[in-house]
C-alpha cells in the first residue's frame, strides 16, 4: 500500500504567502526524501505575472518555462508541468499543486511515484472533498 504525505496550504486567489510556503515546503520535502519534485500549474499562462513569478527568481522561472529544471540546495531537480504535460513527469516523488481543484488533484493522486503532495488551492471550496477524504496536514491559516 502506498503511503503518501499530504499537505494543504489554504489560500484565496493569488496569495503570495501561500505560494511561497508551498514552494519552500516542496523544496524541503525534496531534500527530506532526496527525490525530485514537480510544480504543477493549471496552464502555461498561469506562469506569467503570477505569484509564482514573485516567489521564484526570474532565472528559475525562465529555466522552468524552457522545460529545464531547477535544483534544491542538495541538487534535487524541480520541474514544472502544465495540465497537458503532466503524464511526462510520472517519476516525481514530491508534487506542489498550485491553484489546484478536485480534478487536478485526482490526476496527481494517480502519480505512482508520489511520496508527498502539497496542495495550494485557488479557493478553499475547490478542494473540499479531497480535504475531507484525505485529511491533509494543514500549514498556514486554515480558511
Amino acid at each position: 500500500m502506498l503511503v503518501r504525505e499530504r499537505y494543504l496550504i489554504p489560500a484565496h486567489g493569488e496569495d503570495v504567502e501561500a505560494v511561497a510556503l508551498g514552494v519552500s515546503t516542496l523544496f524541503a520535502l525534496c531534500e527530506t526524501f532526496a527525490q525530485p519534485g514537480l510544480i504543477f500549474v493549471p496552464a502555461r499562462r498561469a506562469m506569467e505575472d503570477t505569484t509564482l513569478a514573485q516567489v521564484l527568481s526570474e532565472q528559475q522561472i525562465d529555466l522552468l518555462m524552457a522545460g529545464a529544471s531547477v535544483a534544491t540546495p542538495s541538487g534535487q531537480a524541480i520541474a514544472l508541468c502544465f495540465h497537458l504535460s503532466c503524464k511526462t513527469h510520472r517519476n516525481s516523488a514530491v508534487i506542489l499543486a498550485l491553484w489546484a481543484c478536485e480534478d487536478t488533484i485526482a490526476e496527481l493522486e494517480s502519480q505512482p511515484q508520489c511520496k508527498a503532495m502539497v496542495v495550494v488551492p485557488w479557493l478553499p471550496d475547490d478542494i473540499k472533498n479531497w480535504k475531507s477524504q484525505q485529511s491533509p496536514i494543514v500549514f498556514g491559516r486554515d480558511n
